[in-house]
């Protein structure tokens, strides 16, 4: 009996001791496609998307490029099946798919989502941790931040595998741009900073106001897309995160008036005195209409960034654009530039379903034709060695066709900026993407309302000075705080 113990008792540490070194050694856990995969055994795996035109096909072809390659050694097919149009769609689709609803579609391995449209799946331990396929030496090839971006609170946890990463760039019209720098003496030196981006778009304003002979009919000169994050990033560098994600992943609102009111000072005030503006969907709407001439959009928005302008007698005529890196507040303690763009997502199924769906996802982020499919939309590639601006450069052109060139321009400021900035994400969290429009929606559609009021009080002969005072001081601000303090702790 005893040496039987003891025979136990050393067959324990030597699994002990093997699984150790394994893990030591950076092994992946779990992956183990020889003994888990079997191509005389072949498996299908569903993929939903939300990809349409030139990314789907380029994506479509990558998909038979596997199934004829990599998943025909395994045994693996891989379906991509174009869900829906974005990925909020798709997480309702695959609501109904769980639930059994009549007419739902059949569950997928794979799907497209945002940690926002994802954190009710992950609630219900339906996302598998996919840091247990990869080995330490694997998981280092991918940019870190984009690797672990939805975690959802937890640091080491992959949930949401990234193929695709966009971020944000400052875009100019530069042929709307040169005569007013020329006439005022400004440079894109004064750009930037957010403080020095509103003193420039006063000048314009004021520049604009003094070409024509009717009073205070100056024209805005910038605008921005994704209001939520200048307010995120901006008080982010300011010292101050406003959601914080704690590790069982309940969130604290930390609203720190100081930073909150740098904010203000520099989107509400030039809002609502006409230096700044928003009038259609989105920026590059406004850039055509030349109702502005600077935006900050995403560098997956830049593909409609417009290369025409049209007056108001509706004439088109050709512009330049300047791709620029994004403001930061003067007195940042860090500077950061916020990382956005979807992610797949595995569901829980069975090792084998599990280890197909890792098996596409690797391959997928492995190959040359991936960056071509990153880039094709302004996307960026997540590996660090694609990252680098030659590798980026090279899968510009492909099959003799060439992203257009502000995609280039935008890429490559934003590979740049990347290299000495914080990369921002906010980890989801309970209503994190009612939060998000809080912030963004409440100050928008009060700017808004505001700068109408405030054109009314002219056109009704107030001076603008008059017309001003009720909404610049801090009446206005306060009664602001008080109505996102309220509207955001209503959420918990």
């Amino acid at each position: 009996m005893k040496i039987l113990k003891l025979v136990f008792f050393c067959c324990v540490c030597l699994i002990i001791f093997s699984c150790n070194r394994g893990l030591s050694k950076g092994n992946a856990v779990k992956y183990d496609l020889d003994n888990v995969l079997d191509k005389n055994d072949p498996i299908t795996i569903n993929v939903w998307h939300y990809y349409s035109a030139s990314q789907k096909e380029k994506f479509d072809r990558l998909v038979d490029n596997f199934n004829a390659s990599e998943g025909a050694k395994y045994g693996v097919y891989v379906r991509g099946i174009r869900r829906a149009g974005n990925a909020r769609e798709i997480s309702s689709f695959l609501s109904d798919a769980l639930s059994q609803k009549l007419g739902a579609d059949e569950i997928p391995d794979i799907f497209s989502a945002y940690p926002d449209t994802a954190y009710d799946f992950n609630k219900q331990d339906l996302l598998v941790d996919l840091s247990d396929f990869f080995t330490k030496k694997e998981k280092d090839e991918y940019v870190k931040s984009f690797l672990y971006s939805s975690g959802f609170g937890v640091n080491d946890e992959i949930k949401l595998f990234p193929v695709a990463k966009a971020t944000e760039v400052f875009v100019l019209n530069k042929t709307a741009w040169k005569p007013f720098a020329e006439a005022m003496g400004v440079s894109y030196r004064d750009l930037t900073t957010w403080e020095g981006l509103v003193k420039v778009a006063e000048l314009y304003y004021n520049w604009t106001d003094s070409l024509t002979e009717e009073p205070n009919d100056g024209r805005p000169f910038f605008g921005r897309d994704a209001l939520s994050n200048y307010i995120l990033t901006g008080t982010y560098e300011l010292g101050n995160n406003i959601f914080k994600v704690l590790e069982n992943g309940d969130v604290e609102f930390v609203l720190d008036k100081k930073t909150l009111r740098t904010c203000w000072d520099n989107y509400y005030v030039p809002y609502v005195k006409g230096f700044f503006t928003a009038k259609g969907r989105f920026r590059a709407d406004d850039l055509k209409t030349g109702d502005i001439i600077s935006c900050i959009t995403s560098t997956s928005s830049s593909i409609y960034m417009p290369s025409k302008v049209i007056d108001s007698f509706g004439n088109f005529r050709l512009v330049d654009l300047e791709v620029l890196p994004i403001p930061h507040f003067r007195n940042a303690k860090r500077k950061t530039v916020v990382q956005q763009g979807a992610g797949m997502a595995v569901l829980r199924s069975n090792i084998k379903r599990e280890t197909a769906s890792v098996l596409f996802l690797k391959w997928f982020t492995d190959m040359q034709k991936y960056s071509e499919f990153a880039v094709s939309t302004g996307y960026l590639p997540v590996k660090k060695k694609e990252l680098e601006v030659e590798s980026v450069t090279a899968a510009f052109c492909s099959d003799g066709i060439c992203i257009l060139p502000i995609v280039q321009d935008a890429l490559k400021v934003s590979i740049d900026t990347m290299k000495s900035l914080d990369l921002y994400f906010q980890p989801a969290f309970k209503n994190s993407d009612k939060a998000r429009h809080i912030l963004s929606d409440l100050l928008q559609e009060k700017a808004k309302e505001d700068r109408a009021k405030v054109v009314e009080k002219i056109k009704a002969g107030k001076s603008n000075e008059d017309a001003l005072k009720n909404f610049i001081g801090d009446a206005s601000f306060e009664a602001w705080f008080t109505d996102l303090e309220k509207k955001l702790f209503d959420l918990k």
